[in-house]
């Protein structure tokens, strides 16, 4: 699988702004409000308003913490998701990135969307999903998860796969649930 033709080199700026825009609509759509400043998160939700297969226990004082992915790509045209592996620093230095950095600041939601169609893919118990997709990635070949590198502002690098969102649910279920919201009433 490949890149559309027609993208657009990544621009730190453009791709900030596009994450911010995600984040306002999906607060839009299900309530909540942004993280401070500083925070392991991007987003606190209400319960309420998550999948009714998320489980209670985990989640603080009745919110859900949130690590949000805006793509930019239309789902029906590209049916994979950027999973980032690794955030590498200038110095060679590695830290989790993506569901993984998640994981590891004990976040209850690893969400990922396209604001092109409005389509949500949540994500829970992010150590197991973390955990088989590390399997998934040790078993040889994975053809279809192509390593992608995407160089950032200050010489920070994402690193990450490109895997098909057929096996991103495999693997994520029963943790895992998609849903379509109406982007037209949240202003995208």
């Amino acid at each position: 699988m490949t890149a559309p033709a027609a993208r657009i080199p990544h621009r730190f700026p453009q791709s900030k702004a596009r994450g911010d825009a995600g984040e306002a609509d999906i607060i839009a759509w299900y309530g909540g409000e942004p993280a401070p400043p500083g925070s392991a998160h991007d987003l606190t939700l209400p319960f309420r308003c998550t999948p009714l297969a998320l489980p209670t226990p985990t989640m603080r004082g009745g919110d859900v913490r949130v690590e949000l992915k805006t793509d930019s790509y239309d789902p029906r045209d590209y049916p994979c998701a950027f999973l980032e592996r690794h955030t590498q620093r200038p110095d060679g230095t590695k830290i989790p990135g993506g569901p993984w950095r998640a994981a590891r600041d004990g976040l209850d939601v690893f969400m990922y969307y396209y604001p092109t169609r409005g389509l949500v893919l949540w994500m829970w118990d992010l150590d197991a999903l973390c955990g088989r997709l590390e399997l998934a990635l040790a078993r040889v070949p994975r053809p279809a998860w192509r390593r992608v590198g995407v160089l950032n502002v200050g010489g920070y690098r994402a690193l990450g796969r490109l895997v098909p969102r057929t096996e991103l649910a495999a693997l994520a279920a029963p943790h895992y649930h998609e849903e379509y919201i109406r982007v037209e009433e949240v202003g995208t």
